[in-house]
């Protein structure tokens, strides 16, 4: 947990020191005098930490201030008195809010400090493969194929079949089929293969198996 403070005066009320205010009939009302006070964003995030961005996030205060956070973090940042919109923003798609965003924050004579929390949550940022498998002729190989995502994680497959990875990282892959025997052949082995969040890629193998011609 990492904290730091900011001055970020956001538009608001006119500051008016309490010695200085003339609070009699020609002066403004007590609950109108909007001293400088402390918004303290906090931000935690639960997930794997491959799965956060490494980036951060951005709190916005009504638009006016911007400021780069990290996924773990406390920041002060000290506006004008009134109601002020904190936003936490530049998220990353498999992470979501808890709770509200934005949030209102109130700074007055009355309270000068005003702490704001954001909890977020991220998901398994990934996605699924499907490899597929479709052999056609008179002499397809007998005992199957394997795939093989990434150089591991070697799977048997059906000459027509299929097989699934449901859980693969966002980013670009290498799906191979071994084990092709005979006069079977295919095409493009291995290839790559881009997975994105929440989305399920489909890699197919178009296998032919017929001898040579004259044999």
């Amino acid at each position: 947990m990492s904290g730091h403070r900011l001055l970020a005066l956001a538009t608001g009320a006119a500051l008016c020191a309490p010695a200085a205010c003339d609070l009699g009939s020609a002066g403004p009302p007590l609950s109108e005098v909007s001293p400088d006070g402390v918004i303290s964003v906090t931000t935690r995030t639960a997930g794997d930490p491959l799965d956060r961005d490494s980036t951060g996030y951005h709190i916005v205060i009504d638009t006016l201030v911007d400021l780069a956070v990290g996924t773990d973090t406390t920041v002060e940042l000290t506006v004008r008195g009134g109601v002020r919109d904190v936003v936490l923003d530049s998220i990353q798609e498999n992470c979501a809010v808890v709770g509200d965003n934005p949030v209102s924050a109130e700074i007055s004579i009355f309270q000068t400090n005003a702490p704001v929390v954001f909890e977020v949550t991220c998901d398994f940022l990934g996605g699924s493969i499907r490899v597929v498998t479709a052999t056609t002729g008179s002499q397809p190989d007998p005992d199957g194929y394997t795939v093989t995502l990434d150089g591991a994680d070697a799977r048997a497959v059906a000459v027509s079949g299929e097989v699934l990875y449901p859980a693969v990282r966002a980013g670009t892959h290498l799906v191979e089929l071994s084990g092709v025997d005979g006069p079977c052949v295919t095409t493009d082995n291995p290839r790559p293969v881009e997975v994105t969040y929440g989305a399920e890629a489909v890699v197919s193998f178009d296998l032919v198996c017929e001898p040579p011609a004259g044999s």
